[in-house]
């Protein structure tokens, strides 16, 4: 593979990766601006024994990624067909999902990261945990960021691949071959990837006109200068 070669991978690789981050931040976005008014956790449930499990939660919920790792202890007695969880969370470890709307509470310190040790009770179970809140405006922030980087990034690679510079500097590449003289940099050998046609600028003021009239030159040639 030549040098030239591996330049126009790593710049089709580049305009790759552009695309991808626009559709992560809009997925993101989407995800950041619904968990206001709605909540969606996903959570997997072990059962220990008949009166003990453990939940390991991943919740969206008002503009946070919520982590919560905890354990639910039963205070009744066992019924003879069931656990004392009842029917439908009894079983293997397992996978449960749901959504429900977000309540005004949960908006508070939407904004902020937050570290707890959470402890709830009930005449049927107590419930003991560890919540750790991450707010998703940095993330969405961030990524949008770094898109508007990369989009103005390939465009200035487009407009210099259009007119012949080259990638790295921005050099004029179009009367030189190998590698560019400012930098270093090899120069794609496809001929679709760098534009070898002369500048305007070094193009004579006489050289349009003499190419849509072939006849003229040929007239001029034929011309006797007088003594």
């Amino acid at each position: 593979m030549t040098p030239g070669t591996r330049t126009i991978l790593a710049h089709r690789l580049r305009r790759a990766i552009t695309p991808s981050l626009v559709i992560v931040a809009c997925l993101l976005t989407v995800l950041f601006v619904r968990s206001f008014w709605m909540a969606n956790s996903a959570q997997r449930v072990t059962f220990f024994d008949t009166s003990r499990l453990d939940m390991l939660s991943l919740q969206s919920i008002a503009g946070r990624i919520r982590w919560v790792k905890g354990s639910q202890l039963s205070l009744l007695p066992p019924s003879p067909n069931t656990t004392s969880f009842g029917s439908l969370l009894s079983g293997p470890p397992h996978w449960e999902r749901f959504h429900w709307p977000i309540t005004a509470a949960e908006r508070r310190g939407w904004y902020l990261p937050t570290y707890r040790h959470t402890t709830r009770s009930t005449k049927e179970w107590t419930q003991s945990g560890i919540v750790i809140d991450l707010p998703l405006w940095p993330i969405v922030a961030a990524l949008w960021c770094l898109t508007a980087l990369r989009l103005r990034r390939a465009t200035i690679h487009g407009q210099r691949i259009r007119e012949g510079h080259c990638l790295t500097c921005g050099y004029d590449l179009r009367a030189s071959a190998g590698q560019c003289p400012e930098c270093g940099s090899p120069i794609p050998s496809s001929p679709t990837a760098l534009t070898r046609h002369p500048s305007p600028s070094r193009v004579p003021p006489n050289a349009q006109h003499r190419a849509d009239n072939p006849t003229t030159t040929s007239q001029s040639s034929d011309r006797i200068t007088p003594v």
